[in-house]
């Protein structure tokens, strides 16, 4: 089909009429944005005239491209990969048509991400992925290359490769595929993993989870494990106590949590393992069942009637001590009263062994510095805490065992050394020292090798979230914001960092220098309202029952009804019990709003509202030198505004200029006015960031201009195809 040249002109000029308007100067705040708005109106109009004619020009033929790079944050406009990745989103209807894009941006990547959850049993369970990562990488362009690759026909030779395997040709240029190479035989030729430790100590803080070999690659064994998160619920415990949930394994508890109503733990095993668990309240059965399928559980409780119990506190495994020497042994008991005589403490044989008695007879009051016999040999023990209470058998032993030996060293071997990376210092960028690996030698850690510390960002993106949440990685790192968040990441180049979020769900990102994104998919994340008959506050002397939800999920349905019953009580002033940033950066752009939100919550477990007397200051300071912040004759130190909606107080303040500088904000949620029954107490928060000129995510009036232009180009570039076929 003939495409009239006239009407291609007219749209050309269109093209070139939004070129110049975009860049005429305009002085009105509001005029730029009502040209911003125009702009991008009337090319999504062009962009839909250009692709009706595109699609009466092309009737017959099919559009291909053949993806032959990894695609990834940071690559500008104009790569002829991302112009073809963005057509093929589109296609696939994960893309609006016309949209407008800044290299491989945000957008991408979220499409992307869709992508590759749409097809995730290609793409993403091969490597035991979960959620899309919005990085286009092989996996990813062997899908995109099987559903729009442009496809030649290769001749059907065959090449053997050193295994004694065969690879074809293959590819748009029919070259040989590469010959399999395997990174392992055994589980001896997979490195290592090390823990970093903190500075001035060569012990690792963590149990790194051991590399296997598996078909040839090496694979992290938790990777071959099920993960999910158990969450323990105390139902009925009017005490207020704290109480422990724990895994009832032989020998020792793998996984346990505390807490007064309920507490949440991450837990890990082999794919159909059953757990069982036990909570220190006894409760009707006494024990709960969850099975290993990666998805989230519950292990409920019945709390109505406490059991006497007693909790080891230390040592609770990992320790070490010398034989002749002596163990300080700690634990704390509820329903048992200090004056009770304990039957004995001893050592246990890890695991299932024979015991040594350390101490019989002795008085509750958690703590004995015990010697230990000499008919103690070395090795690994837990040890256990037993007595009866009005013939109720009271025990508990260590979480894990400890060791007992001759010589206290450093290590046995260089497995049990760390790699340790000193904390890097935020200010123009990261300034880090290298990160020091060490072997062991006679017994001590010495140091072998530095490597560079890589530092980047990671951007953890929470879809769908309807309230704050947080994201963690595995090595200590996180954030936490309603939609989103930026966490500060550093460590040994190649390094992958496992990321988690509140709402459940797990992200994968590699340590090397680039920015990258986590998505975690909010939208199922759901909230189980947990009704507590609590005593409610004192009032005018008196207190009653109040239905309770612990897990605040904001609902009013079903609610537990509790006893009418009112006792005398002394009313007590009110005082600050905790508080919470949400939403805060560590990164703005000089000018740019900055908006974040405080929890403050007082001794009754409810919000620090004005009407208690509370309230909440921030203020903005330079770090060097330390001063509050001036931006326009106007001191940075702001009164925070209390919202009834979210139970927060928000604060708002403007970004300074200077990207050489590190600031702090600091909050303060006090008690302003005691006569509204509150005591004069405070706890202070704060956060740092430093002032970029283009931070992850933000969309500026620049660059919605700059990105209009490079539409515009794009535009021009297709109508001038046209026109010359």
């Amino acid at each position: 089909m003939k495409i009239p040249k006239l009407f291609l002109a007219s749209i050309l000029i269109s093209a070139l009429f939004l070129v110049f308007s975009a860049a005429l100067p305009v002085r009105a705040q509001s005029s730029i944005d009502d040209m911003i708005k125009s702009l991008q109106q009337q090319i999504a109009q062009i962009m839909a005239q250009i692709k009706a004619l595109q699609e009466q020009k092309g009737q017959g033929q099919t559009w291909c491209h053949t993806f032959n790079a990894n695609i990834g944050m940071g690559q500008k406009t104009g790569n002829p990969e991302i112009e073809a990745l963005a057509t093929v989103l589109q296609k696939e209807g994960l893309l609006d048509q016309g949209a407008t894009f800044e290299g491989y941006d945000e957008n991408l990547a979220s499409a992307v991400t869709g992508f590759q959850e749409k097809y995730a049993s290609e793409i993403l369970t091969p490597s035991n992925l979960k959620h899309g990562t919005g990085y286009v990488g092989k996996a990813t362009r062997a899908k995109l290359n099987a559903l729009y690759g442009c496809n030649i026909a290769c001749t059907q030779e065959a090449k053997q490769c050193p295994d004694g395997s065969y690879v074809s040709r293959t590819g748009p240029n029919c070259e040989f595929a590469p010959c399999p190479t395997a990174q392992c035989k055994t589980d001896n030729d997979c490195p290592q993993p090390t823990c970093s430790a903190p500075v001035g100590t060569y012990a690792p803080t963590c149990i790194a989870q051991p590399v296997k070999c598996v078909d040839g690659k090496c694979v992290p064994s938790n990777a071959l494990q099920e993960k999910e998160s158990v969450k323990c619920i105390f139902n009925n415990n009017t005490t207020n106590t704290e109480q422990k949930c724990y895994t009832a394994d032989e020998g020792q508890s793998r996984f346990s949590c505390s807490g007064t109503f309920s507490c949440v733990m991450d837990v890990y095993g082999k794919k159909g393992e059953q757990l069982t668990w036990k909570s220190s309240c006894g409760g009707s059965g006494g024990l709960a069942y969850t099975t290993m399928d990666g998805q989230n559980e519950y292990a409920q409780f019945d709390c109505s009637s406490t059991q006497p119990f007693v909790t080891v506190v230390s040592p609770n495994g990992g320790e070490t001590y010398k034989n002749n020497g002596s163990i300080i042994v700690n634990w704390k008991t509820a329903g048992v009263s200090a004056s009770q005589i304990l039957d004995v403490i001893r050592l246990r044989v890890y695991p299932n062994g024979q015991e040594y008695n350390l101490i019989s007879n002795t008085l509750n009051d958690g703590i004995e510095n015990i010697a230990i016999p000499s008919s103690v040999p070395v090795g690994a023990y837990t040890l256990e805490i037993k007595s009866y209470v009005n013939n109720i058998l009271v025990f508990d032993a260590s979480d894990s065992y400890f060791k007992i030996v001759s010589t206290i060293s450093q290590c046995s071997s260089d497995a049990d050394c760390p790699t340790m990376c000193p904390t890097c210092v935020l200010g123009t960028g990261f300034t880090c020292q290298p990160c020091a690996k060490y072997k062991c030698v006679e017994g001590k850690c010495v140091v072998f090798e530095q490597t560079p510390t890589i530092k980047e960002q990671v951007k953890c993106l929470f879809a769908s979230a309807k309230d704050a949440q947080k994201c963690y990685s595995d090595d200590g790192f996180g954030c936490s914001g309603i939609e989103a968040c930026v966490a500060d990441v550093y460590g040994e180049k190649g390094k992958t960092q496992t990321w988690k979020s509140s709402c459940g769900g797990y992200a994968y990102t590699t340590i090397d220098g680039n920015n990258e994104y986590a998505k975690f998919d909010c939208s199922s994340a759901t909230c189980t309202p947990n009704w507590q008959c609590i005593l409610g506050p004192c009032v005018n002397g008196s207190q009653s029952y109040v239905a309770t939800d612990t897990n605040n999920c904001g609902v009013t349905t079903n609610v537990t009804s509790c006893p009418a019953l009112v006792q005398t009580c002394t009313t007590q002033p009110l005082i600050v019990s905790s508080s919470y940033l949400i939403g805060n950066q560590s990164t703005y752009t000089a000018g740019q709003t900055i908006k974040f939100s405080v929890k403050g919550v007082v001794s009754d477990g409810n919000a620090g509202t004005p009407s208690k007397g509370f309230h909440v200051q921030s203020w903005m300071q330079k770090t060097n030198p330390i001063e509050t912040v001036q931006i326009n004759g106007a001191y940075q130190s702001v009164n925070a505004d209390y919202n009834l909606s979210t139970g927060y107080w928000d604060v708002t303040m403007t970004a300074p200029s200077d990207t050489a500088q590190k600031y702090i904000i600091d909050t303060a949620f006090y008690c302003s006015n005691p006569q509204l029954g509150c005591s004069k107490e405070q706890i202070n928060k704060s956060f740092e960031f430093t002032i970029s000129s283009s931070p992850l995510g933000l969309n500026t009036q620049n660059q919605s201009l700059a990105s209009i232009s490079d539409a515009v180009k794009r535009i021009a570039e297709q109508i001038k195809s046209l026109l010359g076929q």
